[in-house]
């Protein structure tokens, strides 16, 4: 993962639980790109969250979803990339 990417819960009914550092519900601002929000129907947005630049080496986001066995999805930062920098920052 690497700031920027989405993570979106398709789960019906669940619902991040708290977000860890690096992990946001607040979309990123895409200065006149087009805007993922945009094109996501409002029920998906809460259930959207974003990387940033804060997100450490390793982090764990967990949801609440109707089954009782916890949704957990644990994330690795994604190392820098060289070469082509302008097509990966």
């Amino acid at each position: 993962m690497t700031a920027g990417d989405c993570l979106l819960l398709t789960v019906p009914g669940a619902r991040y639980d708290q977000l860890p550092a690096g992990l946001t519900s607040t979309p990123p601002d895409t200065a006149g790109q087009l805007s993922f929000p945009d094109s996501v129907p409002a029920p998906e947005q809460g259930r959207a969250a974003w990387v940033t630049q804060e997100l450490a080496a390793d982090s764990t986001v967990t949801a609440t979803t109707g089954s009782t066995e916890p949704f957990r999805v644990n994330l690795r930062r994604t190392p820098g990339r060289e070469g082509s920098d302008h097509f990966w920052a």
